[in-house]
């Protein structure tokens, strides 16, 4: 059978009313009526000789032969829609998000040597930390995300970078003036700093509870002397920088910090994350997306190894 202009096209129409198995819904994806999507299923269904849906009580449902078809057209439609778009969007910088807290705190020092390497790739970053699906990326433009979170993506490509590992820190002085944190009776005379946003849809403090879960076995009976809330890890960081506090830390922002010493360990104990940062893309076609995450997982490596 030859692939015409108009086999193509009813292909088309019948993979997007196959994944809705409704007419209508698939003439608002489709712009078209409903009768035309009609229309075009009835002549795909003449030129196979088979009949590719059912009318049901509930609605449309697939022949055995609908099913197969299916199957066989899915991927490759999509495929060649992914492989158009990354030529059409070619000589686009390749736009990137993630949080700003990860963008400032630790992938900012290493894009030098990504440019280094790889001079010829041109990176939008964006900074947000709302969780994603594949829509929302397509719709934006995005190419890749990256994301700190425990959640599955089961829409998108996903590869997780790296693991989290929380510790508590405080600047110097405040430790001076404030004493240790060795116990939970020492909580007492202590102000929290929290990331409210942990994540998109996080528990307020959860960064914290998960700390005190794991190092003291509950909650602790002595409540802390203060809580401040802050919508970003670094505003967290900055105050706890400014002897207002004890931040909960994470790994990836706080290693310079650590080096430098403006920040120290309130306690010595780190526990690992329930979330964990995840690298994320529809555009599987895009040789640039390839490169980068190449270069994240190397970066991530070498973090892991020496941090």
């Amino acid at each position: 059978m030859t692939l015409s202009t108009p086999l193509l096209g009813a292909l088309r129409c019948f993979d997007v009313a196959a994944r809705h198995c409704n007419f209508t819904h698939a003439s608002t994806e489709l712009h078209l009526t409903p009768s035309a999507v009609s229309q075009q299923i009835r002549q795909l269904e003449q030129n196979l000789g088979q009949a590719l849906f059912v009318r049901q009580a509930r609605g449309l449902a697939l022949t055995p032969f609908g099913l197969r078809l299916q199957q066989v057209t899915s991927e490759p439609l999509s495929r060649l829609a992914q492989g158009i778009e990354a030529l059409r969007h070619a000589t686009d910088p390749l736009q990137v998000t993630c949080s700003s807290s990860f963008a400032m705190l630790w992938l900012m020092p290493r894009l030098p040597r990504l440019h280094r390497s790889h001079p010829e790739l041109e990176i939008k970053l964006i900074a947000e930390f709302q969780s994603v699906d594949r829509h929302g990326l397509q719709a934006s433009g995005t190419h890749c995300a990256i994301r700190y979170d425990p959640m599955a993506y089961r829409d998108l490509q996903a590869v997780d970078l790296m693991p989290e590992m929380l510790m508590p820190v405080a600047s110097p002085g405040y430790l001076s003036s404030h004493g240790s944190l060795d116990t939970p009776a020492q909580l007492a005379g202590h102000t929290l700093l929290h990331d409210a946003n942990a994540w998109d849809d996080a528990a307020p403090g959860v960064e914290w509870q998960l700390w005190l879960d794991e190092v003291w076995g509950a909650a602790p009976g002595q409540p802390a002397a203060g809580q401040q809330h802050f919508n970003l890890s670094t505003l967290a960081l900055a105050a706890a920088r400014n002897h207002q506090g004890v931040a909960m830390g994470r790994a990836a922002l706080i290693s310079e910090d650590l080096q430098a010493g403006t920040l120290v360990a309130a306690h010595p104990r780190q526990i690992r994350s329930s979330a964990r940062y995840v690298f994320l893309s529809t555009h599987g076609q895009d040789p640039r997306v390839k490169v980068l995450l190449d270069w994240l997982i190397e970066e991530c490596h070498q973090f892991q190894a020496t941090a």
